[in-house]
């Protein structure tokens, strides 16, 4: 418990110690552009506002869509208002329109600059709507993209897939076939790689060198990580009876060995600092003290921590990190001994789920973590308690 107690200050202290305010620029209401630093959410959704400082030591301001025209961060990240035709229809069955031509509302709106070029794409989310927009050299009037989904009947559902024509009709390019626009997905993926194509016909090879669109994205990283864990515990197991002649009865705590797998899935918004893990990994607890009263415990067991990991970056390879997960054991098996002058009894154990806490530091590949794990149930049909707190060694394959 100390060292958890120890390592919760030292992430406090860290992450108050952090900075997420990077070069980035504003342009206000009077067409004025201010340098400053941005604080980098990375927004999942389309911001309605943003905070900033003028430089280091300044203090902290915000800046809201009525005030502003246009804010970039870095190269890789930029906003402009626009009052635009929106369709927000659901794609939730439950709440799905009926009708098949979008039913839009006008609305201002940040809208994230996707790609510049003779053909310009934008995009927008809120919660689950997600909307592409676009513009061209000749038509500069930004305008959705359409895709809408709708009910037909009771039992079947169509889309207005009215985006693909927009695209035939309004980016003509040799090199855009027919068959791409019929496959083509309303996904970010899909439409920046068409619109990048757009944007390259017609120019000589050496044009499209010195020439190229303004792409506004994150570098992409490996979001997918694997890793080996091995750790060691400190743990123990108590039963009691409530028949009052059987004694409570404990083991000594023993130190155990565990070995594992951890599979990590980085959400690629939030500036990748929360991830899912799911680490599957087999731990085996030995203890006798059995005599003419006393207990013996052989006990091993199969578990599944299934959770959520949130990153405090230190520098580009050192991270501080915080884990919340529920263990789920499908595969135990052993046995529990208690014997006293009243009773020899040998009982199954059956693991119950229960919530682990984790904090930890990755330096490269390398990660230690302490953890601790709720008291679990162990043994039918008396009463007991599990123990445990681990120290956990990985390292990270890819």
């Amino acid at each position: 418990m100390k060292i958890i107690c120890l390592l919760v200050c030292f992430i406090t202290c860290a992450a108050q110690a952090q900075t997420n305010f990077v070069n980035g620029y504003f342009i206000d209401n009077q067409n004025i552009r201010t340098d400053c630093l941005i604080k980098d959410q990375d927004w999942k959704n389309n911001p309605t506002s943003f905070t900033y400082k003028l430089d280091r030591e300044s203090q902290v301001e915000t800046a809201t869509i009525e005030d502003v025209q246009e804010f970039g961060i870095s190269d890789y990240s930029k906003y402009i208002r626009q009052t635009v035709l929106i369709d927000r229809s659901s794609e939730e069955i439950k709440e799905m329109s009926s009708t098949r031509a979008p039913e839009n509302n006008k609305e201002t709106l940040f809208l994230m600059v996707l790609v510049e070029g003779a053909a310009n794409l934008y995009g927008y989310q809120d919660g689950n709507l997600r909307r592409f927009f676009f513009s061209t050299q000749q038509n500069d009037s930004i305008r959705q993209l359409v895709f809408k989904s709708f009910k037909i009947d009771k039992y079947e559902i169509g889309t207005n897939q009215q985006y693909k024509q927009q695209i035939k009709v309004e980016l003509p390019c040799e090199k855009i076939t027919d068959k791409q626009i019929e496959n083509l997905g309303y996904n970010k993926k899909d439409l920046l790689k068409l619109f990048n194509i757009y944007n390259q016909c017609g120019k000589e090879e050496s044009d499209i060198s010195t020439d190229q669109p303004s792409v506004y994205q994150r570098k992409s990283r490996n979001l997918f990580k694997l890793g080996l864990r091995v750790g060691l515990g400190h743990d123990m197991v108590a039963v009691k009876s409530e028949v009052s002649y059987y004694e409570p009865m404990e083991t000594d705590y023993k130190i155990t060995l565990r070995l594992g797998a951890e599979l990590e899935f980085i959400l690629p918004f939030w500036n990748e600092k929360v991830s899912l893990i799911l680490e599957p990994n087999y731990k085996s607890f030995q203890s006798s003290n059995l005599g003419e009263s006393g207990m013996e415990v052989d006990y091993s067991f199969i578990e599944i921590p299934l959770g959520v990991r949130y990153n405090f970056y230190l520098t580009p390879s050192s991270t501080i990190f915080l884990n919340a997960q529920y263990a789920v054991v499908p595969i135990n098996r052993g046995n529990i001994h208690y014997k006293n002058q009243y009773t020899d009894r040998k009982m199954k154990p059956e693991h119950h789920n229960y919530i682990v806490a984790g904090l930890g530091v990755k330096i490269k590949r390398f990660t230690m973590e302490a953890r601790i794990g709720t008291q679990r149930d162990v043994s039918i049909p008396w009463e007991s308690e599990y123990k445990s707190t681990n120290i956990i060694l990985g390292y990270h394959l890819f």
